[in-house]
């Protein structure tokens, strides 16, 4: 993984409370220097699951690339553990 700003020590496998609003943009800033695939591996390691290697292969390879315009999930098993940091990164893209 690149240079970083995120702290990956927190606790919370959120990026931000459930239910409240957010910034993409301001998210995306804390991954400075990273990209969609490695932030993927890293909140699946946050919430202690193994990252699916279907959806990083969906995933942009070039640091600061979020605009992903689905993620096709269909043929895919994410397990309770998992979709949490599915859905987290789903934040971050645009």
């Amino acid at each position: 993984m690149g240079d970083k700003t995120f702290v990956e020590d927190s606790v919370s496998p959120h990026l931000t409370p459930p239910g409240q609003p957010y910034n993409p943009v301001e998210l995306q800033g804390q991954f400075g220097g990273m990209n969609a695939r490695d932030v993927y591996t890293l909140l699946c390691k946050r919430n202690g699951c193994r990252p699916v290697s279907s959806v990083v292969d969906m995933l942009p390879e070039k640091p600061g690339v979020w605009d992903v315009q689905s993620l096709s999930l269909a043929n895919t098993y994410i397990g309770p553990r998992g979709v949490i940091p599915v859905v987290e990164l789903c934040k971050l893209l645009g």
